[in-house]
């Protein structure tokens, strides 16, 4: 990868931040009231847990990832609003599949991190003071950034997972509770696989992988300051393009990053300023 997916994401914060502070020049004498917070943006930051679950055909990696979140809202220009999040999740996992050079069955823990990062506009269309009743449709672009690092066990390989969507759906707010619906579609999708781990040749293949979706779905619950969510997310892709390689004592074979699944559910605790 040419950038790499810290940098990337600070690049996406400084965009958005940017963006809004423009607006907000034109829109400062304008404040309307956004989920209950009386000011043109506010921010939130939250401890996440989330129980993650992951499914290749003859491999499973599961278990409850840790991070933080970070979200900016705030009006762009009168009934037009913006959301940023950006989120970090590491942790270990137990691995429970094949040897790649053996086939032979293994199971193990091994570490992963993810970083997702998305960008919403929304259209508020009842656009008033009131927050009784809210319904803000969006659409935006979402980055979503995993690393399987290479773990000490036999077979074991690096390998990055890239995908960017075109995210579409809704926000209801209804007093104190904030439900968001989130479909995501992938328009591009990538998988840099570092054989050099396990001594094949060359030592790192890259893997179109534009075809699959996802779901994202959360409902959130304010006291003051403070607020509770509990999300579901889902992924379906489909199987990567065909690459050749080498590994060690073997002849030259196609492979591909397979058909996969991610489900996951959790809860965030979040302050909000």
């Amino acid at each position: 990868m040419s950038v790499s997916a810290p940098s990337a994401l600070i690049a996406f914060l400084f965009l958005g931040l940017m963006t809004s502070e423009s607006w907000a020049q034109v829109r400062r004498s304008s404040q309307k009231s956004y989920e209950g917070v009386s000011s043109e943006s506010h921010h939130q930051i939250g401890l996440v847990a989330d129980n993650w679950k992951y499914n290749e055909p003859r491999i499973q990696d599961s278990g409850i990832l840790f991070g933080v979140h970070y979200r900016y809202q705030s009006t762009l220009y009168d009934f037009i609003k913006q959301e940023l999040h950006l989120e970090y999740l590491t942790g270990d996992t137990q691995y429970d599949g094949a040897e790649i050079d053996t086939n032979n069955p293994i199971s193990m823990d091994q570490s992963n991190k993810i970083y997702n990062g998305y960008w919403l506009v929304l259209l508020d269309l009842n656009n008033s003071s009131l927050n009784t009743f809210r319904f803000l449709p969006f659409v935006g672009f979402y980055y979503r950034y995993l690393v399987d690092a290479n773990d000490p066990f036999n077979g074991d390989y690096e390998r990055e997972q890239t995908y960017m969507t075109m995210p579409v759906g809704f926000n209801l707010h209804i007093n104190q509770w904030k439900i968001q619906a989130l479909f995501h579609f992938i328009f591009t999708g990538e998988n840099i696989t570092h054989f050099g781990d396990v001594g094949g040749t060359p030592a790192e293949l890259t893997f179109k992988q534009d075809t699959g979706d996802g779901l994202q779905f959360e409902v959130e619950r304010s006291f003051g300051s403070f607020s509770f969510t509990g999300f579901f997310r889902s992924w379906d892709v489909e199987a990567s393009d065909s690459q050749i390689a080498t590994l060690p004592a073997k002849a030259p074979s196609y492979y591909e990053e397979p058909v996969n699944s991610t489900v996951s559910y959790g809860m965030r605790f979040n302050y909000n300023f």
